[in-house]
């Protein structure tokens, strides 16, 4: 929470601040930042609140968290920041323009297809890729090989064998001996089954305790007690089932969450942009950075650190910040986009676009890139796995998405349909 309000109020804050040096009146910079502050802060609490709709309480329970976060952010952006900008007076100055987004402006317009082919090949690598990766339910993978309890883990490993560690207690709902061997003699033959350990009775069940030859947080381990459950018709209890459930209900919840998201999400820019077209393309750019950022991060991870494990939860919360952050970003381009059309044709006003908001975003991406970084230096991989795909898809989105896929495809399907 919060370092996604400390990237929340430094986009509102170097937003508000650019345009304060632009117009050198503030209300008037409020009022050409006001529906984009609005809009975005919009955007981003509706994308959170579909956590809401997660079956898993970690992932549920930070939607109103970061509901209630980011409408006291978009309080002070419309209210506190002003007041603290306009009281520190800034001085009358010449406004130098960047030459590098005025270059990336005309030459995303000018030359669309070379510079949208290039990029939509690289980003759609980095996609491919990610759709291969193999997330992992086992914790103790991303803890510090040093830490007690992993130190511990391998010691009772080498002593006695992984699946001992944590077996998965079978209850069968019967006590009907011929009904338990069968089911027994059925477990036996599976082949990461090591052993069955002795049977109790109760008046009505009958439990017993199935040891696996396999790490039981493995996704080996997970499968076999899957399928157990499935064929025999069995109840299961322990470390291992309570991993097979988080893994139906996570990805149940994940498509769920980024499904809902990205139409909501979807909405709201149709409604802000007043066209279908524009919110459909901002939407593809952000669904490929992510795509790419978790891609490659991963891709860099298990090359450069033999690092193979992904925590389950990466995917999911990798989303939910860069998605929300892209829109942030392509709401600022959208929204001066809006004002230069009036004055310019549609081909002049996306490169000024890209030049007069270039430096705000990529200012933004740089802070809040350095920001997630700080995760990369925890002892815990999974964070520091989530920080890195976090900071890299943000610069993804800052200095190539942003200022040169976006403004490129806009170019492109403007002329193919010669409107906004």
């Amino acid at each position: 929470m919060t370092i996604l309000l400390f990237a929340v109020i430094t986009d509102y804050s170097l937003l508000l601040y650019a345009r304060y040096k632009e117009e050198q009146d503030m209300k008037v910079a409020l009022t050409r930042t006001r529906e984009t502050i609005l809009f975005s802060g919009g955007t981003i609490l509706a994308g959170v609140a579909t956590l809401s709709f997660a079956i898993y309480e970690p992932y549920r329970n930070f939607a109103p968290v970061f509901v209630i976060a980011v409408i006291v952010m978009l309080i002070a952006g419309l209210t506190l920041l002003p007041a603290l900008f306009a009281v520190v007076k800034i001085p009358k100055q010449n406004n130098k323009k960047s030459k590098i987004w005025a270059i990336a402006g005309k030459t995303s317009t000018q030359k669309p297809w070379r510079v949208a082919l290039p990029i939509l090949l690289i980003v759609g690598i980095g996609t491919w890729h990610a759709t291969t990766i193999v997330y992992s339910y086992d914790l103790l993978e991303s803890f510090p090989k040093e830490l007690s309890s992993r130190e511990g883990f391998k010691k009772l490993s080498e002593a006695f064998s992984e699946g001992e560690i944590a077996p998965t207690t079978i209850l069968i709902k019967s006590t009907d001996d011929k009904i338990i061997s069968t089911i027994i003699e059925k477990i036996e033959d599976r082949p990461l089954v090591d052993q069955i350990r002795p049977f109790s009775e109760s008046d009505r069940y009958t439990k017993f305790s199935v040891i696996l030859k396999a790490n039981p947080y493995s996704k080996e381990a997970l499968d076999e007690i899957e399928n157990i459950t499935e064929e025999q018709n069995v109840q299961v209890s322990g470390e291992t089932a309570k991993q097979v459930d988080i893994r139906k209900i996570n990805g149940r919840d994940t498509s769920l969450v980024m499904i809902f998201m990205t139409v909501l999400i979807g909405t709201m820019l149709a409604f802000q942009t007043k066209s279908i077209r524009a919110p459909l393309l901002i939407l593809v750019s952000i669904l490929l950075s992510f795509g790419a950022a978790l891609g490659f991060s991963t891709w860099i991870f298990d090359l450069f650190f033999n690092y193979s494990s992904f925590s389950y939860r990466i995917p999911l919360y990798s989303f939910v910040f860069l998605v929300a952050l892209g829109v942030d970003y392509s709401i600022m381009l959208m929204s001066r986009l809006k004002e230069e059309r009036k004055q310019l044709s549609e081909q002049e006003a996306i490169a000024k676009s890209v030049e007069l908001t270039g430096g705000v975003i990529s200012a933004a991406g740089l802070i809040l890139a350095a920001t997630f970084a700080v995760l990369i230096t925890q002892p815990v991989m999974e964070l520091k796995v989530f920080g890195f795909v976090v900071a890299f898809g943000v610069l993804i989105d800052t200095f190539i998405v942003r200022p040169l896929l976006l403004p490129s495809l806009l170019t492109i399907t403007s002329k193919k349909i010669g409107g906004n």
